[in-house]
């Protein structure tokens, strides 16, 4: 007797999250069909329709889940009080550390940054996670290490 392949729903979940980042970091939103991330997972596509009611919804989950994982492993090494210089040090150090441990991540978020499917709650979240970096240039400009302009102007300019 063969035995089936059993994956608990959380794993089937996971599956699915894992076909769908690559796939998306591979192909891009528009590229990549449902009945594709379904195959890749090894799941069936109502299994994929269980867990993300559309591709919108899964894309979504994915942006929010990898901006908040960015976001926290390159501030997560900022000493608080040390001099601006070590901060920014500290901060590309962060980044490198995601992009060498999370490349298709770091792809997938730079491919869909500004796509016009994520949702409100996915917008809110770029938005309130560029305050940190808002913040630090802001910081900067006072101490005179980063000279003078809008610090959100870069962010914007994508």
């Amino acid at each position: 007797m063969i035995a089936a392949r059993i994956i608990d729903p959380e794993g089937k979940r996971q599956a699915i999250l894992d076909a769908a980042l690559a796939l998306f970091a591979q192909r891009g939103f528009h590229g990549t069909p449902v009945p594709l991330i379904a195959a890749q997972a090894g799941v069936a596509m109502g299994t994929v329709y269980r867990h993300f009611a559309s591709k919108d919804v899964l894309v979504n989950a994915l942006y929010r889940h990898w901006k908040q994982t960015m976001v926290d492993t390159v501030f997560a090494q900022v000493p608080p009080g040390a001099e601006v210089r070590e901060q920014f040090r500290a901060l590309w150090r962060g980044l490198s550390d995601f992009a060498h441990r999370e490349p298709l991540a770091l792809t997938f978020l730079e491919l869909h940054h500004h796509a016009p499917y994520l949702d409100a709650a996915s917008q809110q979240l770029a938005r309130d996670l560029e305050r940190p970096a808002e913040q630090f240039i802001a910081h900067a400009q006072e101490r005179g290490v980063v000279r003078r302009g809008e610090p959100a102007r870069g962010a914007k300019a994508h």
